[in-house]
């Protein structure tokens, strides 16, 4: 008998030995099982690779911050959400359009202006200057409370409504407005143009030592008096108009939208209330921080609320083209030998009027300058002296004697014989004041923005959402 061979074979070989007594169907559920292996680690590695996006997308990315300003951050996800509300906001107001012209193409032709790039840029522009806002409020001690951002939820609802808190009783029922195709609400509010008066003709004040044909010759200037108009009785019975609602009525009106908008931003895009609250927050930083800084530039002197009226009439007796400074104005050049000639001509002209000729007749025969030289040199009223003529001309006005006539008074164009016939500080109208303090608070804005440190990231623009969508929103307009 053969002696069995007991010493032990290495693993490989065993392996291989095994496999030979291995049969067909033991080797096929050999190879499925290593298959089955291999594709389950692949989904794994796919499963966490997806994850790994997700988390990236959803949780990384968010908590992020997509810009810092002077070191203070502004969270992507924080930007996400006001982009989202800003754009619920915009299809609310273009329902409330719809509703007054009609008309789906006028909202998509608005909707055509509305990418989500531009939103998205601006309202990243907004967020980081509300930053610097809030960082300038606490440095000026600034507070903005509940009641103030209430203020503007007020403001942008009866704008939509066309419902006042305020009560403004009315002896006569206003026109409705033709609606026009343009937003109801903006960013940034624009200011009233100041209303215009009817002129009449008003005689000019007796001048001192006013003689002759000169008092004769003077065209009367309009002045800003208002003519009441008069109107025919109507010969019919005025139909009746329905009765103005009353605050209380209106009040309820305004504070239902309110409650609406909160609700149907939550149901249409799962905008929160807090979310929309810090928009107009926003609106209500910009307004009180707006107050404090005009105020401290009036307190400065930077910024007049009133500002010198005068009424006058002259005569120019002008310097070549060639001759005039192309730069800043040097008032050396008044006793330059190249301007005498047209400074003694000046003299003499002002010897004439101090003989008693005429100042219209000289005006009209002697001016350099074509469009008052035709009204007797009469520049008539001007509200603002200061800001309208230069300063030397300027200057004079202000301080020289009423009726005298003052001059040479050297400008850059030449010489001016200037006559004042009256002049006052004035308070400047309030919607025109309204209009000075919002240019010298935007230019106090962009001052705080090109001094500070804004730090975006590189991928911004792609964190910019598109939802949710305004087809979706405005469908049942659009596609009724």
């Amino acid at each position: 008998m053969a002696k069995r061979n007991t010493t032990g074979m290495p693993r490989k070989e065993r392996d291989l030995e095994a496999r030979k007594r291995m049969s067909k169907a033991e080797r096929d559920r050999y190879y499925q099982q290593y298959a089955l292996i291999g594709a389950a680690a692949t989904v794994g590695i796919i499963a966490l690779v997806l994850l790994g996006a997700l988390i990236w997308d959803f949780v990384y990315i968010p908590q992020q911050s997509i810009t810092e300003v002077n070191g203070e951050g502004i969270k992507t996800s924080a930007f996400q959400k006001r982009v989202k509300a800003e754009r619920w906001l915009l299809s609310d107001q273009l329902r409330e359009y719809y509703d007054q012209v009609g008309s789906a193409d006028l909202v998509r032709q608005q909707l055509e202006q509305l990418d989500a790039v531009s939103i998205g840029t601006q309202i990243l522009n907004d967020m980081e200057l509300q930053v610097l806002l809030e960082q300038e409020a606490e440095r000026r001690g600034v507070k903005v409370d509940e009641d103030w951002v209430q203020s503007q939820v007020d403001s942008y609802i009866t704008a939509l409504t066309n419902r006042s808190l305020t009560p403004t009783p009315t002896s006569e029922p206003t026109e409705p407005t033709t609606p026009t195709a343009t937003l109801l609400i903006t960013a940034t509010p624009s200011n009233t143009p100041a209303p215009t008066n009817t002129p009449t003709n008003t005689p000019l004040p007796t001048v001192t030592n006013c003689e002759g044909d000169d008092c004769a010759t003077v065209t009367p200037f309009p002045t800003a008096t208002i003519t009441p108009t008069a109107t025919e009785t109507p010969d019919q019975t005025p139909t009746p108009t329905e009765t103005p609602l009353g605050f209380n009525d209106v009040k309820a009106t305004v504070e239902k939208y309110e409650s609406n908008l909160y609700n149907n931003a939550d149901d249409d895009a799962s905008i929160d209330r807090d979310t929309l609250r810090d928009i107009f927050y926003f609106r209500a930083l910009r307004e009180a921080l707006q107050e404090d800084v005009t105020n401290e530039l009036i307190a400065n002197g930077e910024l007049q609320e009133q500002r010198l009226w005068a009424n006058t009439r002259h005569i120019l007796i002008s310097v070549p083209t060639e001759l005039q400074p192309t730069g800043e104005f040097d008032a050396s050049i008044c006793s330059s030998e190249e301007w005498a000639p047209y400074r003694d001509e000046t003299l003499q002209v002002l010897e004439l009027l101090n003989n008693g000729e005429p100042f219209a007749t000289l005006a009209e025969a002697m001016s350099d300058d074509p469009g008052s030289a035709a009204n007797g040199g009469m520049l008539g009223e001007e509200a603002d002296v200061e800001g309208t003529y230069v300063a030397p001309f300027a200057q004079a006005i202000k301080t020289g004697e009423i009726g005298a006539y003052i001059g040479p008074v050297c400008t850059q164009f030449g010489y001016h014989i200037i006559q004042v016939f009256d002049r006052e500080i004035r308070d400047i109208p309030e919607a025109e004041m309204d209009s000075l303090k919002s240019s010298a608070y935007s230019e106090w804005e962009n001052n705080l923005l090109a001094g500070a440190d804004i730090q975006r990231v590189d991928d911004w623009l792609d964190r910019i959402p598109e939802k949710p969508d305004f087809e979706k929103l405005l469908d049942d307009i659009l596609n009724p």
